[in-house]
């Protein structure tokens, strides 16, 4: 490039500027970071079912109405283990907790055999004993009743069911308030003088509080300290270590109040938004400060090295932030407000990291702080003989030999190269095949966590912790005290019992069963044969000190609440279960009753189906997307398109592992192909960009890839082993969805660098990315 047109090239003429204003530039930022840093002071960590899932969805909004009047399916379900369920004082103190437990902030009641009542029949007369009685007497009722629901199936521990107050805009924070209250009671009760087992939403809500927690003050720090020693090692100095800790922090400060003031309450997948941009950030200061050190060495003055590290780097690193932009701006297809507000605070990073590596660098560079180590290298004074000094020079010396042999390899066998890779584009696409989606709240924290520890615990001692609610309603007051419509609901309710994964199922038809029997039917009815005697029978049972009607079935006799338990919290095989259930409804019951099944499982089951297509949306929207962006960059339509052939690799390598490894994929696995497509793409840019450069100055394809190695080589690998060392500590969350940042995007960031240092140059040796040479 001449000098006249180094001059017009509007990245340097931006760099130009910045240097003439640079103390009104330094002011403006100095002035923007004090705002943003008042912005933060107003944010919260956690946030709502509603803001995390569902946002306005009329389903949901229908089944916060149908909670509001039989009682909410959120609830915190306890386990204890005792020695005799039976225990007088146990039963005491747990209907102690029962009365108190609506008085509890957030709460309305809770159940356990403190207040639980069996019915029983003597000669025919009704009655209703309390539970502990009951078993005291030795009633068969006592334990077929509660067995598996309010006394574990080993007889040694009980359960307790405490609702919550229906509530869509509980954030976590709340219920972390709500929980503390419970746990005071129970310590005051002294339930709390064993282990306590716990499940329930609310209880992972708040657990997902304390893994956000986690992500911003322990692996963010560790991601920040992980890329300060790899920058030190590239760099074998502190300076540019600590310019690039600083950019990026100060674009993670600046993208989080644009964040607050979307919302001020950060969910837990918001709190991974700042390590991403610091790694990001990272990245754009590496290249720029490599390009500004390669030309200060070949012999340039400060400011005219800093111009032209602006034309070296400084149109790629605008092509792959604008790539990185729209991978992770795609996030925001998915139809739920929490990644609506990761993508469009990912993407904001993105932007805000590049102009401030691009407004910073050249800034601090133009002050000579960093003259005396190139100096020290031009004359050949560098320090040598440490620990360190050694360990550095020899990973240079590994490094070099890795890349020189890529580039050997690609070369010499491109045919044998593109083979493998397609081979193993095969084996990958038929494995991704195989994937079965789904996604488990509870499965998403490790193995051997308190959480998942208490759900193993729950599911061996009672019946499913997993609630569908099953609504049924008819068209008019006193319809289910109808003789026929209760046989209908009699047959449906077995039917449903049936299905493949439901453990319990209960309804009025148990009361009025249990009813009926204790009265002493002699007919061998299980139902009252009339509306008179149904009525009779419930109006006996009240009579009799019988309570909770009123969660079965509403004052006018209308509306019926069907109790399902099932197996699987997975939530589409949840929903699955669902569809079953209304599909009996239609065929069991008359044609003028509606049957809704619902709970926040089954229209989280229904809502992946939307999430998974409005992800498979914002993959494809990155792909079009990232190839007009290839097709511009390299000004070719073929070599934009041919391009993007390495770069889809990594995403059906991805899928491949998933589909041969994983028995079922969870939905936010997703995420990382969205900011694969984003940050992957980024080497392949910087190989073919700087090629394009090579092959204006040589006929010679080899030479112009060795050439473009020697120039790019080793920046690509270090970009991504920076970015592979940022995430690293996410491996480190107890959260999936964190625990993935950490371990299948670091792979496909090593899978997109090995295409881009293999299969890009084996493809332009072989001719398929072949760029003619100007003049």
């Amino acid at each position: 490039m001449t000098p006249e047109q180094l001059r017009q090239d509007p990245l340097v003429r931006w760099f130009a500027w910045v240097l003439r204003h640079r103390k009104a530039v330094l002011g403006l930022v100095a002035a923007v970071t004090v705002g943003a840093l008042l912005v933060l002071t107003r944010v919260t960590v956690g946030s709502t079912l509603k803001k995390l899932f569902f946002g306005e969805s009329p389903d949901y909004a229908a089944y916060i109405e149908q909670t509001r009047r039989f009682g909410s399916d959120e609830h915190v379900m306890l386990g204890l283990e005792v020695d005799d369920p039976a225990d007088p004082a146990l039963i005491e103190r747990l209907a102690r907790l029962d009365e108190e437990a609506a008085n509890l902030r957030g709460f309305s009641g809770a159940s356990s055999v403190g207040t639980a009542q069996v019915i029983v029949g003597d000669d025919g007369v009704l009655s209703v004993l309390p539970w502990g009685e009951a078993r005291r007497g030795d009633r068969p009722e006592a334990r077929t009743d509660v067995s598996g629901l309010l006394v574990g199936r080993d007889e040694r521990s009980v359960s307790i069911l405490v609702d919550l107050e229906v509530d869509p805009d509980r954030t976590a924070r709340e219920g972390l308030d709500n929980l503390a209250g419970l746990d005071a009671a129970l310590a005051e009760l002294g339930l709390a003088d064993g282990t306590v087992h716990r499940a329930g939403f609310p209880v992972l809500l708040v657990e997902m509080l304390h893994i956000a927690w986690d992500n911003l003050y322990r692996i963010l720090p560790m991601s920040g300290m992980a890329l300060l020693i790899i920058v030190m090692a590239v760099f074998r100095r502190l300076l540019p270590a600590i310019v690039s800790v600083g950019i990026a922090g100060l674009a993670m400060v600046w993208t989080m109040a644009v964040s607050a003031l979307i919302d001020p309450v950060f969910s837990i997948m918001v709190t991974a938004v700042p390590l991403v941009v610091v790694v990001v950030g990272f990245s754009d200061v590496i290249h720029l400060w490599s390009a500004w050190e390669q030309e200060r060495l070949s012999g340039k003055s400060r400011e005219d090295a800093i111009l032209a590290s602006a034309a070296d780097v400084g149109r790629a690193c605008l092509l792959t932030s604008v790539t990185t932009f729209v991978g992770f701006v795609s996030l925001a297809f998915v139809p739920t407000p929490m990644f609506r507000q990761m993508g469009v605070s990912l993407g904001v990073g993105v932007a805000l990291a590049l102009v401030l590596a691009m407004t910073l660098v050249p800034i601090l560079l133009s002050y000579g702080l960093d003259d005396d180590a190139i100096e020290r290298r031009v004359a050949g004074s560098v320090r040598s003989g440490g620990l360190w000094s050694r360990f550095v020079h020899g990973l240079d010396a590994g490094l070099d030999a890795v890349i020189d042999a890529f580039r050997r390899l690609s070369v010499a066998r491109p045919r044998s190269v593109v083979a493998v890779f397609f081979v193993l584009l095969g084996v990958a696409g038929a494995g991704a095949s195989q994937m079965n989606v789904d996604a488990d709240l509870v499965g998403r924290v490790s193995p051997d966590h308190p959480l998942q520890a208490d759900a193993r615990w729950f599911s061996e001692q009672f019946v499913g912790e997993n609630m569908m609610q099953v609504f049924i309603e008819a068209p008019g007051p006193d319809a289910f005290l109808e003789p026929d419509r209760l046989a209908a609901l009699a047959r449906f309710q077995e039917a449903v019992a049936g299905l493949e994964g439901v453990e319990h199922t209960v309804s009025i038809v148990d009361a009025l069963q249990r009813m009926h029997k204790a009265l002493g039917a002699g007919d061998g009815s299980t139902l009252p044969d009339s509306s008179a005697a149904v009525a009779q029978e419930i109006l006996l049972f009240e009579m009799s000190g019988g309570e909770d009607l009123d969660r079965l079935v509403d004052f006018d006799r209308q509306r019926v609440h069907m109790g399902v338990r099932l197996a699987s919290s997975g939530m589409r095989a949840t929903r699955d279960v669902a569809v079953a259930v209304e599909a009996l409804g239609a065929e069991l019951l008359p044609a003028d009753v509606q049957v809704d099944a619902t709970g926040l499982r089954v229209l989280m089951g229904a809502w992946i189906d939307r999430i998974i297509a409005g992800q498979t949306r914002g993959v494809a929207f990155s792909v079009a997307f990232v190839s007009v962006l290839m097709v511009l960059g390299l000004r070719s339509l073929r070599l934009g398109l041919v391009s993007m052939i390495p770069n889809l690799l990594p995403l059906i390598w991805l899928g491949g592992v998933l589909g041969l490894s994983w028995d079922t994929v969870d939905t936010d696995t997703a995420v990382i192909a969205m900011l694969a497509i984003g940050i992957g793409v980024d080497d392949t840019i910087h190989f073919l960009m700087r090629y394009r450069v090579e092959a204006d100055r040589t006929p010679d394809r080899a030479v112009a890839i060795d050439r473009t190695f020697r120039f790019a080589g080793r920046a690509i690998v270090m970009t991504t082993v920076v970015l592979v060392v940022g995430f690293l500590p996410c491996a480190l969350s107890d959260y999936f969805s964190l625990w993935i940042l950490g371990t299948l995007l670091p792979m496909v960031l090593v899978f997109a660098v090995l295409a881009d240092l293999l299969l890009v140059p084996a493809m332009v040796q072989l001719g398929w990315l072949a760029i003619d040479r100007k003049g």
